[in-house]
């Protein structure tokens, strides 16, 4: 549990350090260091990226982008929090791109930009079958030799699935997608996983306390029922599938939002007809896995906080100071840890909601 909250008792000082293959990086660099940003997603690799300012016996970036150190493929690990407390790792990668800036109106400067190791399967393109397996071990199979895995038991197996010429990277979020599943990254390991918006908040955030602005919106639930129509080749019968608001559970318990536009305009029926799917069991899995998706949106937000390194994608959190029909639990897909020595240090987030 990341524990480098800003603490009220002592000065607030935000904090950063850097690990470079896995040493910490020399002060011949970072202290040339001016910004920090990682950004945290799911299902897409995360980014981080350091700006370096040229030192000041020198007119351009050449001690930094001809320094070996940082070299395409090294590896990173950056870590965010306060002075006095342990700072918390928000990402281990490796370098991708060196962006310097050459300026007559200021000093250059030197973007190294990275990713985690998801990244690594958003390469080639690729066609392949998959006889006779489940999701959770298609997810194994592509990620050997690449990423590290943790894959949930998506329990329901599939019949030929095909890689059609695409990157690993897209033909996972597309299974995962298919089972109801997530892409998540811990560390070095990549978590393929049920969308986690029912497990407990990490952290409490309080208006006008650690939340310093929040912006939701909340929309009428366009989908009330998914219905899954495909044909059994073997049975020559349809396999028809229906999930409705009973089918998923409202955050903290509260009304389905898809239940209040039932209330209001009736039922709205999204069907997916021609899904190739081989039994019963995958069709309902689908049919749920797209309404657990699309519930989510029945209250999307932004917002900023003081910065937590607590606030990571795929993390519940709860928020308290908005009220009844805001106040609650709200599932973050994003967040972007910042940090600048004028700015400090800052957690934007953008989080969605299923109920209110």
């Amino acid at each position: 549990m990341p524990s480098a909250i800003a603490d009220r008792r002592q000065p607030l000082v935000p904090s950063f350090a850097v690990k470079l293959n896995d040493k910490p990086l020399a002060n011949d660099i970072g202290l040339w260091i001016v910004s920090v940003v990682v950004e945290d997603e799911l299902n897409y690799p995360s980014m981080f990226t350091l700006q370096l300012i040229s030192k000041e016996d020198e007119r351009g970036t050449d001690a930094w982008t001809d320094d070996p150190r940082l070299q395409l493929g090294a590896r990173v690990e950056l870590s965010m929090g306060y002075a006095g407390a342990a700072l918390d790792t928000l990402i281990s990668g490796e370098i991708t791109g060196l962006e310097p800036t050459f300026s007559v109106g200021g000093p250059p400067t030197l973007v190294v930009r990275g990713y985690d190791r998801r990244n690594r399967l958003n390469g080639v393109r690729r066609y392949r079958r998959f006889p006779k397996a489940k999701d959770s071990d298609i997810a194994r199979q592509v990620c050997k030799d690449l990423v590290d895995i943790e894959p949930t038991d998506s329990r329901v197996e599939h019949d030929g699935i095909v890689q059609k010429q695409q990157t690993d990277l897209d033909f996972l979020i597309d299974r995962a997608s298919h089972s109801g599943f997530e892409l998540a990254m811990t560390g070095t390991k990549l978590l393929f996983r049920p969308i986690a918006n029912k497990t407990p908040a990490v952290a409490t955030l309080k208006l006008s306390d650690d939340l310093l602005e929040f912006r939701p919106r909340l929309s009428l639930q366009p989908v009330t029922e998914v219905v899954s129509v495909a044909w059994d080749p073997k049975q020559k019968a349809p396999i028809i599938a229906s999930a409705t608001a009973d089918s998923i559970a409202a955050m903290d318990d509260k009304k389905l939002g898809a239940k209040v536009a039932a209330g209001v305009i009736g039922g709205a029926v999204e069907k997916l007809p021609g899904t190739p799917v081989a039994s019963q069991a995958e069709a309902n899995q689908l049919a749920v896995g797209k309404l657990t998706s699309a519930a989510l949106k029945y209250i999307k937000a932004d917002g900023t906080a003081r910065g937590r390194t607590d606030l990571r994608a795929g993390t519940v959190i709860e928020l308290k100071g908005l009220g009844k029909t805001f106040d609650g639990s709200y599932y973050i897909k994003s967040a972007v840890h910042r940090y600048s020595p004028r700015a400090g240090y800052l957690t934007d987030f953008q989080a969605e909601r299923n109920a209110s």
